[in-house]
């Protein structure tokens, strides 16, 4: 009863109840050794009941010291060919990522952090999870301490945001990505995961002019031109030929993925500077202008149709022209600022655009609060 209540309930009486049970589980007058292993027994015994266990028990004044070499045991159990079924390896991960995050707060363990857990023994550890909130544990624990040997790491994050269909329906998997995403900042792959999400995009363009005749500029983005990011030769994502075996649906289906992850990313101050400096911008506003003008003038008989292209694109554009308003304040010379001001104009006239079509076809009201927002906005 205490351990069921221990892994389901609220963090207040979830930290109650570890205070009562340190002195059995994890006792501070035995050797460090024994320590470990009676909490070692509580997680294979209540597995989730033993990760929140390790979440509080450095608030109820367990060893900082002795919590490192707990990690130390949960790796070499986690990574060892010891029998172990799948609910033990989640907790023992869940309760891993709880130590690890309390250490490293503390600048004196965070080296030792990034000696023990590489980048390939962190892939490691994903291989072994599903869960969507463990595996966004370890991505924000990654982040903590930039592991060595990163190209795998870039890699592993580079699989979770690119399959994204389903994403805007699934939080658990939006926690995921945004813990990818945070990642792949801080080892210097954003350059990589805006190519990859414009590529998808693009791609997903090409297929509404082919199915539905939208109308496709001629203009292209030369992936290969962009400025090398530091991941580079690491990872890297090209946009491949169009498949034509696989169905719209499946390409559309990702994109809306992707334009949940764009509008994401707009609303963070670091990812928001990142991709309006990047040199796949103009593709990128370019394929979701294309996705959402089919996505709202076809939204009434197809199915799968969904407007979260539509606020990633006006999202983008807004963001665009008052990137350009604030760049027109800073620049000398009259004709810089009459170009800077026909750019902010052009792209508020696309939303503007955009705006228009949707109150035209749109058939779902769910979404009409945050096209009001927009459109005051456009109004001013």
């Amino acid at each position: 009863m205490l351990l069921s209540a221990l892994a389901t309930d609220q963090p207040p009486v979830a930290q109650k109840i570890t205070k009562l049970l340190i002195p059995s589980y994890f006792p501070s007058k035995v050797p460090v050794e024994e320590a470990c292993n009676r909490c070692i027994a509580l997680v294979k015994r209540a597995p989730m009941a033993g990760a929140r266990f390790c979440q509080f028990a450095i608030l109820e004044g367990a060893s900082k010291s002795h919590l490192m070499e707990l990690v130390k045991v949960f790796l070499s159990l986690i990574l060892s060919p010891n029998q172990l079924d799948a609910n033990q390896i989640e907790g023992l991960l869940a309760a891993t990522c709880y130590v690890c995050d309390d250490l490293a707060s503390e600048p004196c363990y965070v080296s030792a952090l990034k000696e023990l857990l590489d980048g390939e023994k962190m892939r490691g550890l994903l291989s072994l999870v599903s869960k969507s909130e463990i595996r966004s544990s370890l991505f924000n624990f990654a982040s903590t301490v930039c592991p060595d040997d990163v190209a795998g790491l870039i890699e592993e994050c580079m699989g979770v945001v690119t399959n994204c269909s389903g994403l805007t329906e699934d939080v658990g998997r939006q926690t995921e990505i945004r813990s990818a995403h945070k990642l792949l900042l801080s080892l210097g792959g954003f350059d990589d995961l805006i190519e990859a999400l414009t590529a998808f995009l693009h791609k997903a363009a090409y297929r509404c002019h082919i199915k539905f005749g939208a109308d496709m500029p001629s203009q292209s983005v030369s992936f290969a031109k962009r400025k090398k990011s530091n991941s580079s030769g690491q990872f890297s994502i090209k946009l491949k030929l169009i498949n034509r075996k696989q169905s719209f649906k499946d390409d559309y289906s990702v994109a809306v993925g992707v334009a949940w992850q764009v509008r994401d990313l707009l609303l963070r101050e670091d990812t928001r500077k990142a991709i309006m400096k990047s040199q796949c911008l103009e593709m990128l506003f370019v394929s979701l202008k294309v996705i959402s003008e089919v996505s709202v003038v076809h939204c009434g008989h197809c199915k799968n149709m969904d407007m979260s292209p539509v606020l990633a694109y006006m999202a983008l554009a807004l963001q665009m022209t008052v990137d350009n308003v604030g760049r027109t304040s800073i620049q000398n010379g009259d004709s810089r600022r009459k170009k800077t001001k026909n750019d902010s104009s052009k792209f508020l006239s696309e939303a503007s655009t955009i705006l228009h079509f949707l109150f035209k076809y749109l058939p779902d009201y769910n979404y009409l609060p945050d096209f009001f927002c927009i459109s005051d906005f456009l109004r001013f």
